[in-house]
Parts: structure tokens; C-alpha cells; sequence
């Protein structure tokens, strides 16, 4: 028999013990026979479960089923499911009580496993529907940002009026604080600027550890191991510290409130390779042909709370006062993680204590070969050259051909890709000559990497600039791959859109 069968008196004094009692717990029939069975096997009801539910459960049906957490002879835990009924003589009185326990201790901890990874795949299915929500609405808001700006830049050049250059300079101030919002919200959504080069890890920290060491408490050491493997990978530099600055100051803020005490607390930067299996297990956009290493950034503060853990990622997420936080810091954290396919992990005990784990893939030597393009740029304008703006909301390409226009450009303009095409078709049947294309990448009827793919189909030499407010940075670096001419990330200002206009040109020229 598998299952370990027990009896016990009514003083609950052990008078039976199977051989499979004896496999169970380590401690032999003679050992134990004889004795009280709570000091043979301490007892832990589980489920919500207590004894007092068990001796009701037994007076009112006469038995008992649950699951309850016991010690071995050995120390060790075991988990069981106990069927526990009475024990009666002939004349039908209670003399005793027997349980039949089946160890289940290897099931629960799979249960409990899988139940975990569960729920791990589900906040990353609902972090991935709120990038996708906060990427749309990084989309709207940048393309009205984009009209206020320049509309304002417009405004300031024409007016004399100090009092309105003064009430157009706050306007300004205004929205460029709410671009760097949706820059913020971009970066959660993985949907930033990114400008991908070989980066070294080791020296982002270094970038961030003397930043840091100018303005935070003297009684905070900061402790950055050497690292025992390369520390490069492919990234954008600017992102990868923001990453690491991000973290670093939460980790600051949570050592403070316990320097009254201490006197001393400790921000260490550490190294080492692989990734943990349960890692690999949830974040299937890693690359499986590479090996990855972590850098792992832990504090001695407050530590948080296992409730709060699951939410610390999510945007406008923020546990500091109102006034003191966005809650974007960590939901930018996480985009810009899986952005650059890694993955972020945190570990925290209330009064102990985070460390946050960011796991990177280590650069192959054939990519730091191929190096990164390098563009420079002419800051003298050309004129006299039409440009073809292709952009679904009316008031950023109306703005657009007025600027291009008081600069001297001719200026055709579509809302959509379908629409561009057409356009460009009937220009040429006109031989009229298109020297570049502004393409939108988030447009109704034909977004912009089709329309692109079309445009460039059909006229093979033709200048593309790229625009782009919302789009996920796999399909800009894709368009760009195909041979874009370049990327402008709205909201961008008439120089960006000169400058880009005249280096391309240029080169057709």
C-alpha cells in the first residue's frame, strides 16, 4: 500500500504505523508506536483550514479530508493529503481515529509552479495590452503636440509683442514637459527612438555611478563589483541609462527612510552570466541563440511588499507622495527592457531589501563588425525642391507645408498611403518631379511600411523620411532596413525636418 495508514487512541497516542508511514516520514513502527502524535509529527493545517475545522468536520459528518503540512524524522516538510475517520469497537464507540495520508508534496509544488507561470504569462499579456494603449494614445498626443509646436514656433517668429512671446514661451515650456511625458510613455509601450550601436554595460553604470554620487546622501556606499564577462551588448546608450538611472534612484529613495536609523545603507551594482530558467519561461522574446548575462542592482532600503510587486511595472503605477512620482520610471524600466530583448526580474523582502535583475544578450563579435551607420548632416537648407507630406491629421500637414513653403519648398501633400500614390502617379503622368517623401507611419487605408513598400516598388530612387509618433520600433527599424532615408520621431521641430530634408538631397543631387 502506498498511502501511510496511522490509528491513534482517543488520547491520540500512535497504536498503528504501516511500513508506508515508515517510507513517508523516517521514523520506523518501534520508534513511534506508543507515542502522542502531534510530537511525532508536528501538524500544519492548510487551505484556511484548522484543527477546530477538522473536529467539526468530524463530529458532524465523522470524517475529515485536507491537506496539511508535517514534519519528517528528518526535518524535512511534507505535504499530505489526510482522509481522517473514527476508529469504533463492536458496540459502535469511538476508540480512536485512523488517517490514510497520500504525499502530494511534488504535486502542490507543480500546482504551485504552474499556477505562478500562469500568472506571470497573464501580467505580461496585460503589460502588453497597456503598451499597446499607452503607444496609441503617445500617437494622438504627440501628432497635437507636433501642431502646437510649431504653430507656437511660427507665432514667436512673427510677433514683436513681448507680452505674446512671453505667453507663447510658456506654451512652449508647456508641451515640451508633455512631450517628454509621452517620450516616457513610449518607452513603456517599446515604442521609443531607438538607435541601436554596440554599448558597453559596465560603463552605463560607471555614467550612472558618478552621476549619482554628486547628489545623494553621503551615508549611501555604492558598490560597483567588476565584472567576470563581457558587458557588451546592442542598444541604445541613452536608453540602457535611463534603465539603470531609473532603478537606481527607486533603490535611493527606498534606503532613505532607513538611514534615521542605520546610519548606513548600500546601492550595489553586481555581474554574473546566464538567465534563470523561469525567466526563459515567460519571456519567450529572448534570443535563444545567445548566451545572456545579468546585471543585478540591489539595495538595503524598505523593500517591497510581495502585493505591490506585481504592479511596480505598470504605467502611472506609484507608491511616493503626489507631486514626487509619474509612476513611469519602472513601466519605461520594462519597455526598454523587452525592447532590447531582455527581460527584468525584482526579488524583495518587506524590511530587507530589492534587487531588481536585468538580464541582456551579450553582443556577438560579428555585430560589433558591422558597426553602426553614421550620418552628418549640412545645416544649409535647400530650396526649390517638392516634397511630398503624407500624414492623416490635417492640422500637423497643414502646419508642415506652411513651414516648407516660407522656406521655399514646393509641397504636395496625402492622408494616407493610397492617396500618395496616387498623387505620385499623377505628378508623373504631369512630369512634374517629387524630390522626397515625408510618410507618416500610422495612417488609415495604408499605413506607412506598406505604403513605403509600394512607393518604393514604383519609383525605386525616391527619398523617404519616415515620421513617426506610434509605431513599434521592430516595424521602423524594418522600413529602415528596406532603405529608408531616415526617421523623424514626432514631435520633431521645422530644423530636424530642414536638416533630415537637406542631407538627403544632397545625396540625391
Amino acid at each position: 500500500m502506498s498511502d501511510a495508514v496511522i490509528a491513534v487512541d482517543n488520547d491520540y497516542i500512535i497504536t498503528s504505523w504501516n511500513r508506508a508511514a515508515e517510507k513517508l516520514y523516517g521514523w520506523t513502527a518501534t520508534e513511534v508506536l506508543g507515542k502522542n502524535i502531534y510530537r511525532v509529527l508536528p501538524t500544519t493545517y492548510l487551505n484556511g483550514a484548522s484543527e477546530q475545522d477538522a473536529i467539526k468536520a468530524m463530529q458532524s459528518a465523522g470524517k475529515w479530508v485536507g491537506e496539511v503540512a508535517q514534519k519528517r524524522k528528518d526535518g524535512t516538510e511534507v505535504i499530505v493529503e489526510a482522509c481522517v475517520s473514527y476508529l469504533r469497537n463492536e458496540k459502535g464507540n469511538i476508540i480512536g481515529m485512523v488517517s490514510i495520508n497520500r504525499d502530494i508534496t511534488e504535486q502542490k509544488r507543480y500546482a504551485e509552479e504552474r499556477q505562478r507561470l500562469y500568472e506571470q504569462l497573464q501580467h505580461l499579456q496585460k503589460m502588453e495590452s497597456i503598451g499597446r494603449l499607452a503607444g496609441g494614445i503617445a500617437h494622438d498626443f504627440n501628432n497635437i503636440l507636433a501642431a502646437i509646436l510649431g504653430n507656437v514656433k511660427m507665432a514667436t517668429e512673427k510677433t514683436t509683442d513681448e507680452k505674446v512671446t512671453k505667453y507663447l514661451s510658456r506654451i512652449k515650456a508647456a508641451s515640451e514637459r508633455a512631450s517628454a511625458l509621452t517620450q516616457k510613455l513610449l518607452g513603456f509601450a517599446r515604442q521609443g527612438k531607438y538607435v541601436p550601436a554596440p554599448v558597453d554595460l559596465f560603463d552605463c553604470v560607471r555614467n550612472v555611478v558618478e552621476m549619482l554620487e554628486h547628489t545623494i546622501d553621503k551615508r549611501i556606499e555604492v558598490v560597483v563589483e567588476p565584472a567576470s564577462m563581457p558587458t557588451k551588448v546592442i542598444g541604445d546608450r541613452t536608453q540602457l541609462e535611463q534603465v539603470i538611472l531609473n532603478i537606481a534612484i527607486n533603490a535611493v529613495d527606498a534606503i532613505m527612510p532607513t538611514l534615521e536609523k542605520k546610519q548606513h545603507g548600500v546601492l550595489r551594482f553586481a555581474w554574473r552570466s546566464g538567465v534563470r530558467e523561469e525567466i526563459k519561461d515567460v519571456n519567450k522574446h529572448l534570443l535563444l541563440d545567445q548566451p545572456y548575462f545579468c546585471l543585478a542592482i540591489s539595495d538595503s532600503g524598505i523593500g517591497i511588499p510581495k502585493e505591490i510587486q506585481k504592479k511596480i511595472f505598470e504605467p502611472f503605477f506609484t507608491t511616493k507622495e503626489i507631486g514626487k512620482g509619474t509612476g513611469l520610471g519602472l513601466a519605461m524600466v520594462y519597455g526598454i527592457m523587452q525592447n532590447h530583448h531582455g527581460a527584468v526580474y525584482v526579488e524583495s523582502e518587506v524590511g530587507r531589501g530589492a534587487t531588481f535583475e536585468l538580464y541582456f544578450p551579450q553582443v556577438l563579435e560579428s555585430q560589433t563588425e558591422n558597426g553602426v551607420k553614421e550620418t552628418y548632416i549640412n545645416q544649409k537648407l535647400m530650396s526649390n525642391k517638392r516634397v511630398l507630406i503624407v500624414d492623416d491629421e490635417d492640422m500637423l500637414r497643414e502646419l508642415l507645408t506652411e513651414q516648407l513653403t516660407e522656406a521655399g519648398y514646393a509641397v504636395c501633400e496625402a492622408s494616407n498611403g493610397v492617396e500618395a500614390i496616387e498623387v505620385l502617379k499623377r505628378l508623373q503622368a504631369e512630369q512634374v518631379r517629387v524630390d522626397a517623401v515625408v510618410l507618416d507611419m500610422n495612417m488609415p487605408k495604408m499605413d506607412g511600411a506598406k505604403a513605403f513598400a509600394e512607393i518604393r516598388a514604383l519609383f525605386p530612387r525616391m527619398p523617404i523620411l519616415i515620421a513617426t509618433g506610434y509605431a513599434q520600433d521592430e516595424m521602423v527599424q524594418k522600413v529602415v532596413e528596406s532603405g529608408a532615408n531616415g526617421v523623424l520621431v514626432k514631435p520633431y521641430d521645422a530644423e530636424a525636418l530642414f536638416e533630415k530634408l537637406n542631407e538627403i538631397l544632397k545625396v540625391r543631387a
